[in-house]
């Protein structure tokens, strides 16, 4: 990969800079498009990262290098979260916290560290579940007094699905699942083509293939349980490939052959499709195996 002139490229003061623009000056021209990711748009902030110096010209990432404190006075309404020092004085959304904290903390799972547990929910009261409740409203019954929310899921509403499933207690006061949690996988012995490989519960799956020889539905069910390449087909090694180019040529179809067989995707740019005008960019064999370029043989006459 070639390295870039990083001497074309300027950063825009903060006076001179518009808001919601890009921060960069390529070739003494300030960049008009809307900003994506750390002050640059999507073009640079793809190429920098693409040559490892986004952090020259992006702004710093946030939450680098910071420190997290609970309150020790935590006043109503007001998240309970101290950020590098300063307290956070936004208003409450879950857990005693505000909604930007609670989705960082959620993401790395530290909300049992930082969030604030809803033990008030169960102190000192009488729980039971109705499961004969009608017109979809949520059969939890505290106290003798019946929920009016409407169901979410298992026979509950969302308020108390997610607090019984953070207190470990959605089996005891909950709907069992409809569909059976123990499935029977297998592998179909004969395939059908561009059809799923996959037996589940003994009935073939009729959906059109995704990824790897199996459906969407199976294929996520699958990542899920860690079993991919248990009945998955194996991936195919891009990296080590054999690319060469088809001799015949095809009107609107992609030149390129992968071990052997010919792709079929359409045309994207310079003879190549999408997805193998991407891969030789990036490794920078562009110019042996796509077509030439019309414009810089215009050029050259």
């Amino acid at each position: 990969m070639s390295k870039i002139d990083k001497s074309i490229y300027r950063i825009r003061k903060r006076k001179r800079n518009r808001a919601g623009c890009c921060r960069i000056i390529e070739n003494g021209m300030p960049c008009k498009q809307e900003l994506y990711q750390r002050g640059l748009c999507t073009r640079h902030s793809s190429y920098f990262r693409l040559h490892k110096c986004i952090d020259d010209f992006a702004l710093p990432t946030r939450f680098k290098k910071t420190t997290f404190e609970v309150k020790k006075k935590v006043h109503k309404g007001v998240c309970r979260i101290i950020d590098g020092g300063v307290a956070c004085r936004k208003t409450v959304s879950g857990r005693n916290m505000c909604s930007a904290h609670y989705s960082y903390f959620s993401k790395r799972g530290l909300l049992e560290k930082y969030g604030q547990r809803d033990q008030k929910f169960i102190a000192g009261k009488n729980l039971s579940f109705d499961a004969k409740r009608k017109n979809d409203l949520c059969g939890l019954v505290i106290d003798g007094k019946p929920c009016i929310k409407l169901v979410n899921s298992l026979g509950l509403c969302r308020t108390h699905y997610c607090t019984l499933r953070n207190l470990g207690l959605i089996d005891q006061f909950s709907k069992p699942h409809s569909r059976p949690r123990v499935e029977t996988l297998a592998v179909k012995k004969k395939l059908k083509p561009g059809r799923c490989r996959i037996v589940r519960n003994g009935k073939d799956c009729i959906n059109l293939i995704y990824l790897r020889g199996v459906c969407r539905a199976c294929h996520s069910m699958l990542f899920r349980h860690g079993c991919l390449d248990d009945y998955c087909l194996p991936k195919a090694n891009l990296h080590n490939a054999d690319y060469t180019i088809n001799s015949k040529k095809r009107i609107g179809l992609c030149r390129i052959k992968v071990e052997g067989d010919v792709c079929d995707r359409k045309i994207y740019s310079r003879g190549l499709c999408r997805k193998h005008y991407s891969n030789f960019w990036s490794r920078g064999t562009l110019e042996k195996f796509a077509e030439p370029d019309k414009e810089e043989n215009n050029a050259r006459r």
